[in-house]
């Protein structure tokens, strides 16, 4: 019974790194649904970091997503604001945006007012 568990333990590990982690397919399971879940996963964090992140989002437009989506196919999520925080930090860095004046590692929220999108 052990060798079951531990194996399906191992399993669900790899399905999941596939889900949200860009992890490699595990056998056994149908990768076009597998595939549709993960961009499906990977969109609804991406509209969680847009509602963190709504000037960014408006300046970029469609563009958002698809860098967001880009950057954070292999980054598995810890939670929306660390995300959107460290999309912030990687739009600056890449020159997508330009980081205003004074703001060099401010973030909006501190750890008692922390805004929380309603599916974290």
């Amino acid at each position: 019974m052990g060798a079951v568990v531990t194996d399906l333990g191992r399993r669900q590990e790899e399905l999941v790194r596939a889900l949200v982690a860009g992890g490699e397919m595990p056998d056994g399971f149908d990768s076009v649904s597998v595939c549709a879940a993960a961009s499906a996963l990977l969109l609804k964090r991406a509209h969680a970091a847009a509602q963190c992140l709504p000037v960014e989002a408006s300046l970029l437009d469609r563009r958002f997503f698809a860098l967001f989506t880009g950057w954070a196919h292999t980054r598995p999520k810890t939670t929306t604001s660390d995300d959107a925080r460290l999309f912030r930090e990687h739009l600056y860095a890449t020159g997508e945006l330009v980081r205003p004046e004074g703001t060099r590692h401010r973030w909006p929220f501190s750890d008692r007012t922390r805004r929380t999108p309603r599916n974290e």
